[in-house]
């Protein structure tokens, strides 16, 4: 919470005059989305704590600090190309906690739900609002799609991947082309 304290005015203006992809959230989904994480969080940091689950309570303590991290390197560096970094490195934690609390059924639930925001819009809208807003130097940059980059990747191998270390540079471009439709290979019309 200390992160999302820390967010001052100038930060929120910088982020309220972004590119907006089109599936992003009013601003009052997002206070509703964090409030929500940190009753969720809460209720795993609980029931890790009353199971004596030294790992679990670990996990959600790193999934916390973590979450602080992403809102000083996304607001405090004004940066949505970190933002999108930093979301793909929340993954392992979140993963880890998440395969930690499997045998907490109520646990596994609750973090569940939030996991599944986090592949399912967190990742693809942190991607979009960095295409749509790079760093001056990265639009100088020449854009040119890396061969062999076209198939999907599931949650499945990709939080395992970033976990054991064998994340890589054709891995990332994997990954984005997975996100970004316009990076899908299209037919030739015949």
């Amino acid at each position: 919470m200390v992160g999302n304290a820390s967010i001052g005015r100038d930060s929120l203006r910088w982020f309220q005059d972004l590119r907006r992809p089109a599936l992003q959230l009013p601003m009052a989904a997002f206070y509703a989305v964090g409030g929500a994480y940190y009753l969720l969080m809460g209720v795993v940091v609980h029931r890790s704590v009353t199971r004596g689950d030294r790992r679990s309570y670990r996990l959600a303590m790193a999934v916390l600090a973590a979450n602080e991290l992403w809102n000083a390197t996304f607001f405090g560096r004004r940066s949505t190309r970190n933002g999108f970094l930093g979301l793909l490195a929340f993954l392992c934690p979140l993963g880890l906690l998440q395969i930690s609390i499997i045998e907490d059924r109520r646990s596994s639930l609750t973090l569940g739900a939030y996991t599944a925001y986090v592949i399912g819009y967190d990742l693809p809208w942190t991607y979009r609002l960095w295409r749509l807003n790079p760093a001056p130097a990265e639009r100088s940059a020449p854009s040119r799609p890396m061969p062999g980059c076209t198939s999907r990747w599931t949650v499945g191998v990709l939080v395992p991947l970033l976990c054991r270390g064998t994340w890589g540079p054709g891995t990332a471009v994997t990954v984005i082309g997975a996100l970004d439709p316009g990076t899908r290979r299209r037919r030739p019309r015949g």
